[in-house]
């Protein structure tokens, strides 16, 4: 017969076995951020806060999977004192406009002294996780110890170029102070030489400065060092995606800069893209006027009897203009359209329109169609249906 004494041994070396368990990971200290403060130059070891959110899935699986884990629990409790904080609950919102969080996941590793002196984010695996904390314990390294190396005067490019990459996903706007910096004391003429090219490619994105001008208007002076395609492209890359900011925000100066870079290219699609935005651009800035002379140009040139744009095209000016000459153009495109390729989206534009031109009889028979091919394709026609009880009370 076993003894209950033998039982109370195996109990207890179990229960022992679980706490190792239980251990392994990261561990996190509890309290306030003042707390944790203390409690970290009472030690005199660094703090990583894992900054977080409920509803974010990544830090949900950094959570699951790679705090537990027992070689991330060795690591991060040795160095640090580890603290878990939810960005929108308590200290969380003043934690995170204090120290710009934004993201998440965001890692924050501070000194013992509760000064920021790293920083990473995203979800990764547990090697790259660990990578992070000791980036934040190398002071050659860190974010702390570059900006206090650039601020002493290091210049060397290979060292700018890092901590360029680094300021990238981090604090692009301290990313801009720094390449402004960078070239405070340098010639536009040295943007050839290829470590500070390398720079701007990677690294500087304002389209409307002096550098991208340069370049911009020197464009032919590169291509002997560096070859076209790459300079071309290096412009075209920087310039195309910021013409939905200047369309939206009717910035005609950063229109100009977009558009003038991409006339540089011979390609189709772009030039298509180009002429596209001119139209748009005229459209949003209410020249009627220039819209009505370049749009037939555009569906000529670059649409012909593509259903699919030019329902797009009838659609948008449908909704962003009242005017006559304009919206006459527009019911043709979209006419041509459901000739070409008749469907719910384009009779429901045509209808919108005819309507818009107070053809309401002709209005009324499109929207009809337009609801019976919605049902058809299972399409919520609902806002259709709305615009036909409103063409009836015209003809009433």
């Amino acid at each position: 017969m076993i003894s209950k004494k033998y039982f109370t041994l195996l109990f207890l070396l179990l229960a022992g076995a679980q706490a190792v368990v239980a251990q392994e990971g990261m561990q996190f200290f509890q309290g306030t951020w003042a707390e944790l403060k203390a409690e970290a130059k009472k030690q005199n070891k660094p703090i990583f806060m894992d900054a977080f959110t409920t509803w974010c899935g990544p830090c949900k699986r950094m959570a699951a999977n790679v705090f537990p884990k027992p070689e991330v629990g060795e690591f991060y409790n040795k160095n640090f004192i580890n603290y878990k904080l939810d960005m929108e609950k308590g200290e969380g919102p003043e934690i995170a406009r204090m120290f710009k969080v934004e993201f998440y996941p965001t890692y924050l590793f501070f000194t013992s002294d509760g000064e920021l002196m790293h920083r990473a984010s995203g979800a990764k695996g547990p090697e790259e996780f660990i990578k992070d904390g000791k980036t934040a314990i190398d002071p050659n390294s860190n974010l702390f110890g570059q900006i206090t190396r650039f601020k002493k005067g290091d210049r060397d490019p290979a060292f700018v170029q890092g901590f360029l990459a680094r300021l990238g996903d981090l604090d692009p706007k301290m990313q801009k102070e720094v390449m402004d910096s960078y070239w405070k004391d340098k010639k536009l003429t040295e943007l050839t030489e290829p470590a500070n090219w390398a720079i701007f490619r990677d690294y500087d994105n304002d389209i409307l400065g002096e550098r991208y001008k340069y370049v911009l208007d020197n464009r032919a002076s590169f291509y002997g060092k560096i070859k076209k395609d790459e300079v071309d492209g290096v412009l075209i890359n920087k310039a195309g995606p910021q013409m939905q900011a200047a369309l939206e925000h009717s910035n005609e100066a950063l229109y100009n800069r977009v558009r003038e870079a991409l006339q540089i290219s011979d390609k189709k699609e772009i030039k298509k893209f180009v002429a596209n935005s001119e139209l748009y651009f005229k459209l949003v800035k209410k020249d009627m006027k220039a819209f009505n002379k370049l749009a037939p140009v555009f569906v000529t040139e670059h649409i012909g009897n593509n259903a699919d744009e030019l329902n797009q095209l009838a659609w948008t000016v449908y909704q962003n203009t009242d005017d006559k000459e304009a919206l006459k153009l527009a019911e043709t495109w979209a006419k041509k359209s459901v000739e070409t390729k008749k469907n719910f989206a384009n009779t429901d534009t045509y209808a919108s329109i005819l309507y818009k031109n107070q053809k309401y009889k002709e209005a009324e028979a499109m929207a009809t169609e337009s609801i019976k091919l919605a049902k058809a394709a299972n399409e919520d026609s609902t806002a259709t249906t709305q615009l036909l009880e409103k063409i009836r009370k015209e003809i009433k």
